[in-house]
């Protein structure tokens, strides 16, 4: 595989969103806001398969819930619950991204990365579709990212460490 050398704005921009972002939610959370946030910005699957029975019942109005919901989904990959949350899955773009990002092109991996992160919204909310509180995090659209990353790499080795404590063991993934 050729890698470019070019820069990657695209995951560069990605993690400039969600930081942007968390840091706004804990500016949310200090003034005792956030879960409204959460509730407002996250996909919230019952919501979404209650308007789309109505909608398919023919009630036109519900049409603009479902159109809403769907762009939950998407709002909702960039917002996290924790920092590891947050951490964790920019970790895993940087690191696997990165070289994605430079394989197929900023463009396409941005579409990429927004479209797997929409169709893992829309398969959580099918098999979960009484949930009730809102889905958030880009942890879908992260695991395709590393699931391409090991359909392109299937034989790379990955150094890392496992963290026990206060011990650190390297492994070989």
């Amino acid at each position: 595989f050729l890698l470019s050398n070019k820069k990657p704005l695209a995951v560069w921009f990605l993690i400039g969103i969600n930081i942007a972002l968390f840091l706004w939610e804990i500016k949310l959370e200090i003034n005792g806001e956030l879960a409204n946030f959460f509730n407002s910005w996250g996909l919230i699957p019952e919501q979404l398969s209650t308007a789309l029975g109505s909608a398919i019942g023919g009630n036109s109005a519900a049409f603009l819930i479902v159109f809403w919901s769907s762009l939950s989904i998407f709002s909702g990959m960039f917002i996290h619950a924790s920092y590891s949350q947050i951490i964790g899955n920019l970790i895993f773009l940087w690191v696997f991204g990165n070289t994605l990002e430079k394989i197929i092109g900023s463009g396409r991996f941005l579409l990429f990365y927004l479209f797997c992160g929409f169709l893992t919204g829309i398969v959580q909310a099918v098999a979960e579709p009484n949930l009730a509180i809102p889905l958030i995090g880009t942890n879908g659209a992260i695991a395709s990212v590393l699931g391409a990353y090991v359909y392109k790499f299937p034989k790379v080795k990955i150094d890392s460490i496992l963290p026990l404590i206060i011990l650190y063991i390297p492994v070989e993934i």
